[in-house]
């Protein structure tokens, strides 16, 4: 399937963050965290749209073809590197525990939050898919619902997706759930819909722009203004958690953010201010960006344990070694592993599961994206 560059150019962009601030910034700099929300934001969109395209046709044959090919994009090297992880964590140096893997194997990880109980242990270095089961719950009933919802009632059933993380999280509850981050995935559905009538957009592109420019502006100045806001409100309410209120804005503020970068980014497909992130290093980067997320820590703790028995002390060479071993492992990945397994989504090809409802912008032909978690 052809791909929109730029929105894998974006991916990559977002992929590669993660890796650095897993690295070593995740004190100095935790914006680059927020960089899992841009993944959340392109998912929504991609399969709002993929189900939006479907819609009227049979139910059975589409659902079947889009699990299918959701699972044959998403399982195999997960469940290689949750393999891969059980077979080798006996033998490093710093054993951890593996007694939750069935809710890792289930893309269940941390649901105990929801009813305040203890999380089983489970090693750290796979404690990144909490990302991944997010979606994995998200693909399992978006489905449905947008099938019942019909395009006409949908932006009313996205209404509650974006208010109720901020609520729950401002009142306490883990962040690293379905029901306390999916406002990243409303906010791409939103985009979907946004940007469904492409000939509209086309006939407008400057107030389109305009509009996802000002989103962007508005989240950026929000971290000036949020505070003296806050404290106005607290004698309202001084038993409220105003501290976790400003922090469930913030995660809000940074989803809301990339909504206005996809959106922007996807009117100016095609044109030459974007034209950076149609270079094939960016592109391909973003085609090897699942492999990428979910191997870098994997990767890190094999060379950190390589090097310490050298004794070697760590240090930006070794850190920049650790990068481009990464991008190596997720190349070989993309090559021999991923890209053969994605030519058998091809048994399930259907024309309503192409997301050919994908905006471009009005510079380029319209085509469609690669899926992608």
């Amino acid at each position: 399937m052809r791909r929109v560059p730029e929105l894998d150019a974006l991916r990559g962009i977002a992929a590669i963050t993660i890796v650095m601030y897993h690295l070593r910034y995740m004190l100095a700099f935790p914006l680059l965290g927020t960089a899992v929300d841009l993944f959340f934001v392109l998912s929504g969109y991609l399969i709002t749209t993929i189900l939006l395209d479907g819609e009227g046709r049979p139910a059975g044959p589409f659902l079947r073809a889009f699990y299918a090919r959701r699972a044959l994009r998403i399982w195999p090297i997960y469940y290689l590197t949750l393999a891969a992880l059980l077979a080798v964590n006996r033998r490093l140096p710093w054993p951890q525990p593996t007694s939750a893997w069935p809710f890792f194997a289930t893309y269940t990880q941390f649901v105990q939050a929801y009813w305040s109980g203890p999380f089983p242990p489970f090693s750290r270095h796979f404690l990144h898919t909490w990302t991944l089961a997010i979606e994995e719950q998200f693909y399992l009933f978006w489905p449905l619902l947008v099938r019942w919802s019909g395009r006409r009632r949908l932006g009313l059933l996205i209404v509650p997706l974006l208010a109720t993380p901020i609520v729950l999280r401002s009142r306490g509850m883990f962040g690293h759930l379905l029901l306390t981050r999916c406002d990243g995935l409303a906010w791409g559905a939103v985009l979907a819909l946004v940007l469904r009538d492409g000939d509209r957009v086309r006939r407008r592109p400057a107030a389109y722009r305009l509009g996802f420019a000002a989103v962007i502006g508005a989240a950026l100045s929000f971290a000036a203004w949020r505070r003296p806001f806050l404290i106005a409100l607290i004698p309202l309410a001084p038993s409220w958690p105003w501290l976790k209120v400003a922090e469930s804005l913030s995660i809000a503020r940074m989803a809301a953010f990339h909504f206005g970068v996809v959106g922007l980014v996807a009117c100016l497909a095609g044109s030459r201010w974007v034209r950076i992130l149609r270079r094939k290093p960016l592109v391909f980067l973003g085609q090897i960006s699942y492999g990428l997320y979910l191997y870098h820590p994997f990767v890190f703790v094999l060379v950190a344990v390589a090097h310490q028995s050298l004794g070697i002390k760590g240090s930006v060479w070794i850190d920049t070694g650790k990068v481009a071993l990464c991008l190596a492992v997720a190349s070989l990945s993309w090559w021999f592993v991923e890209r053969p397994l994605l030519a058998l989504k091809e048994r399930f090809r259907d024309r309503d599961i192409e997301p050919s409802g994908l905006f471009r912008g009005p510079h380029a032909a319209p085509v469609a994206v690669r899926e992608r978690t």
